[in-house]
């Protein structure tokens, strides 16, 4: 993977965040899924200098992962609202106008959450394969979970994790490589283990009526073949949101991004114009 964008860190302690910027405009964060070795970098290499040609894209790496916080797990619970804390603590930090949030997975599930307990913060919410209903049964029961919730740590293990993660798809190998050196720092492998963790004990979920009141702008890209998040619970959320549109991908699994960047770059910009054209519209 080549990486042409700016490297650069924010924050202290646990808010501390590395992200990735490019590009100069109206402000776009990218945010990560949660699976082993995961980071800015390998959920959005592909995409992050097409939305960087008209708009300021800033891609975080999420509480626990990439080079962002890892508290001691000793010290610290690793729970999905203290991943949107650092996530809203990132954007205060930097004093951003309200963003387009982008989410991936868990990282969706951070996203909505701050959409839902700081609106003002948001622009848009853009999520694809993203938890949100995602309950402890589900998680615990599905078989195509099991390679991210029992990673070992092998160039294998990465394998599984990425054959699970998507439909058709062949990981270059300095991919499955970068993302295995990352898992395997050890303080990458205590935060990773926490966080896992608390996924299986607790889930991760929001109730229908939170979605139905939730009126940020979003947007929920999906692929029909993903087999971490089901179509059905992509569906549910699309269903009870207000305000929510909905692309989805025939022949994709969980990670639309890596798979088909062209499309999904296509569709989120897509989305965001025509938000544009309903503001222009209400003046």
């Amino acid at each position: 993977m080549h990486n042409p964008y700016e490297s650069k860190f924010v924050g202290d302690g646990p808010e501390m965040a590395h992200y990735l910027e490019h590009g100069s405009g109206e402000p776009v964060v990218l945010v990560h899924g949660g699976g082993a070795g995961a980071d800015s970098l390998t959920n959005y290499f592909e995409v992050i200098g097409l939305f960087g040609q008209d708009r300021r894209v800033l891609a975080v790496d999420m509480l626990g992962f990439g080079n962002s916080a890892m508290p001691s797990p000793a010290e610290f619970e690793y729970s999905m609202s203290a991943r949107t804390d650092h996530l809203e603590a990132f954007l205060r930090n930097l004093d951003l106008e309200p963003s387009h949030l982008v989410g991936n997975s868990m990282g969706g599930a951070s996203c909505i959450e701050l959409a839902m307990r700081s609106p003002a913060l948001v622009r848009s919410l853009t999520v694809m394969g993203t938890a949100g209903r995602a309950k402890k049964m589900d998680i615990n029961t599905n078989p195509n979970v099991a390679p991210l919730l029992n990673y070992d740590g092998t160039e294998a293990g990465m394998r599984a994790i990425l054959a699970a993660l998507t439909a058709d798809f062949e990981p270059p190998a300095e991919l499955v490589e970068y993302r295995v050196a990352q898992s395997i720092r050890p303080e990458a492998i205590a935060a990773y283990r926490a966080t896992m963790g608390w996924v299986r004990e607790n889930g991760m979920t929001f109730g229908l009526e939170d979605f139905a009141k939730l009126e940020v702008p979003m947007h929920v890209v999906h692929g029909r073949h993903d087999a971490v998040v089901p179509l059905s619970q992509a569906l549910e959320i699309v269903e009870h949101t207000p305000n929510a549109s909905m692309t989805l991908f025939g022949q994709l699994g969980h990670l639309v991004m890596i798979e088909n960047p062209l499309g999904f770059v296509e569709a989120v910009t897509s989305f965001w114009h025509d938000l544009d054209r309903q503001a222009v519209g209400a003046r």
